[in-house]
């Protein structure tokens, strides 16, 4: 009984022990109304559940227009988290988000990137399905003009039963 208990612990000390560092992303975007940049720090499929992220301003945590997601599950047991912060452009280099995990070998700092204008992104999905859309009528067109073509080269039929001026 003791050595099946035993086999069962180390089970359970394997998962307890398990570790799985985060993915993280850092991305950016310009407000048009007020040109701030909000920019998303996004951490995901990483175990065991405690974590420490935040928003940092020349090595500083910045609390200042920061704003925490939840910390929520996986549907693979691991976690996921996010926060935000909305800066001056002119500053984007006196931020970072650090993140502090168990499956770290060390603390990360990711620097932010250059934000994308949240009109340029619409403009390039519109410019996608336009492009798309004129594919697909010119491969149309191409196929109904052979289609037609080919219609009208039709062989007429012929047919053997014809009166011959040599049979008579």
């Amino acid at each position: 009984c003791i050595e099946w208990l035993e086999k069962y612990l180390s089970y359970g000390k394997e998962t307890l022990l398990r570790t799985e560092p985060p993915g993280v992303t850092v991305r950016g975007k310009t407000e048009v109304e007020d040109g701030m940049e909000t920019h998303i720090c996004r951490l995901h499929g990483f175990y065991p559940r405690e974590i420490d992220a935040s928003w940092t301003r020349d090595g500083e945590v910045w609390e200042e227009e920061t704003f925490h997601g939840f910390l929520a599950p996986n549907a693979d047991g691991t976690f996921h988290y996010w926060l935000s912060i909305r800066i001056d452009p002119k500053e984007r280099g006196r931020y970072r988000c650090h993140v502090e995990h168990d499956g770290l070998p060390e603390p990360l700092d990711l620097v932010l990137e250059e934000a994308t204008d949240s009109k340029s992104n619409l403009g390039l999905i519109i410019g996608c399905v336009v492009a798309a859309l004129v594919l697909l009528c010119v491969i149309a067109g191409i196929l109904v003009f052979l289609k037609r073509r080919q219609d009208g080269y039709k062989a007429t039929p012929t047919s053997d039963k014809g009166s011959s001026s040599s049979d008579q």
